[in-house]
């Protein structure tokens, strides 16, 4: 009777400490939406630009951010559209999602830095069904907004 005790105390033990939620990352799984991408230019603002059925991924990345994917990314003048990652976005659990935030970063065309095309004040939310972001590339203010993709 005495093993049963102990072994039932230590079943316990070892399974009440494995259900800690409490460290568990925020944002633990990769979430695709589509939407619309619309472009403004900033030193005219009469020259404005709408996408339509643009995707995003947004996943974990390995050093506590988010990374971005854009499939078929494309600024008025480029003759074809490219598949863009932002890596390095902050974010913030919030009730619901979470808030992110990137005040710069440079997007990747695959393991390629894009330099020319820096991103500035990137800030959105993102749920498990919706994904609202603005930022500056490009002298544009971008704006996307999106919805999960099934």
């Amino acid at each position: 009777m005495k093993n049963l005790l102990a072994f039932a105390l230590l079943f316990t033990a070892l399974f009440s400490t494995g259900c800690d939620t409490e460290n568990e990352p925020p944002f633990n799984t990769e979430i695709g939406y589509t939407g619309t991408l619309s472009m403004i230019s900033i030193d005219d603002p009469s020259k404005t630009y709408a996408f339509d059925h643009v995707s995003f991924d947004l996943k974990n990345a390995d050093d506590g951010t988010l990374t971005m994917l854009i499939h078929n990314m494309q600024f008025p003048g480029m003759p074809m559209a490219i598949d863009m990652i932002f890596p390095g976005i902050g974010f913030r659990s919030t009730e619901g999602g979470v808030t992110l935030s990137a005040p710069e970063l440079i997007p990747y065309y695959g393991s390629r830095p894009m330099d020319e095309r820096k991103v500035t004040d990137l800030q959105g939310t993102a749920t498990g069904n919706r994904l609202t972001l603005s930022f500056v590339c490009m002298n544009y203010n971008v704006s996307y907004t999106g919805t999960k993709t099934n």
